[in-house]
């Protein structure tokens, strides 16, 4: 790209960043946004039209990845300045598909069969199986926010920058509790590397998770993000109010944050422990 455009191209990288995206969105809306600026050379609604269906046509992209693509251009153009084409771009609709999640005995399987096979192994699937926090989360885990007194973590800079709270119930704390002392952990990351400095990477726990569901037999499509659906929907089914499990997730706008700041930690502690998942191990 000629300079003007690399220009243009980190402008739009740091706000991204900046404005707190997801370390995820950041790098799919700078992939469509870099390749849209090598194709063409000019900063027109038609020629986001024509690149839109050239990926669509051509290199015959998903609609997920179009919508995405459409997405990061809308926001490419306000970081510009172009707002009146930035107002004029339409993503398309997105397919409605119904998430994935797991039962509460197929959860209870793999968690059993970690526990039967590595501790730490465990206790990761745990965390994610009983709190729903996106893997990212998980991975930025300090023993520091481990509350295992009050059975609270603390999530530091989640999802659009939010700080948030999640319940765990009594017996994983009492095993992170376990497994804190066991390793003399006093500050650093909660599951860490291969680097002590650093926590696992996603990718570890997408092999954990996988290789688990392998292991007790499960066909279905199992990934971090699979325990989060679990999570909510097996909350929902217990009864769970939704504006509880909001909470819980971090899944929040204006509008619905309006609505559930005013319940207080014990309100949480109290509709968790009465609607939280029961894996049978």
């Amino acid at each position: 790209m000629d300079p003007q455009k690399e220009d243009m191209f980190h402008k739009f990288l740091d706000d991204l960043k900046i404005g707190g995206m997801s370390p995820h969105t950041v790098r799919m809306y700078s992939y469509f946004v870099r390749k849209y600026l090598e194709w063409t050379d000019e900063f027109t609604l038609e020629s986001v039209k024509r690149f839109l269906r050239h990926l669509l046509l051509d290199l015959e992209y998903k609609n997920n990845s179009i919508y995405l693509a459409t997405m990061a251009l809308k926001k490419f153009f306000e970081t510009i300045g172009y707002t009146e084409i930035a107002n004029t771009i339409e993503p398309p609709k997105r397919p409605k598909n119904l998430p994935k999640y797991l039962t509460e005995r197929e959860i209870g399987a793999i968690l059993k069969k970690a526990k039967e096979n590595n501790k730490r192994d465990y206790l990761i699937l745990a965390v994610l199986a009983y709190t729903g926090i996106r893997v990212s989360e998980l991975c930025n885990l300090r023993v520091e926010d481990v509350d295992t007194v009050r059975r609270i973590i603390h999530i530091r800079g989640g999802k659009g920058s939010k700080d948030r709270i999640v319940i765990i119930p009594p017996h994983l704390s009492e095993e992170l509790e376990q497994y804190i002392r066991e390793n003399n952990m006093i500050t650093g990351p909660l599951f860490p590397g291969k680097s002590d400095k650093n926590g696992i990477t996603p990718r570890t726990v997408q092999r954990l998770v996988k290789k688990y569901a392998k292991m007790c037999n499960i066909t279905k499509e199992v990934t971090p993000h699979v325990f989060r659906h679990s999570f909510a929907t097996n909350m929902l089914r217990r009864g769970a109010d939704i504006r509880y499990i909001q909470r819980l997730l971090g899944h929040s706008s204006l509008s619905t944050t309006e609505v559930y700041t005013h319940l207080s930690e014990a309100d949480l502690i109290i509709v968790y422990d009465k609607t939280h998942p029961k894996y049978e191990l």
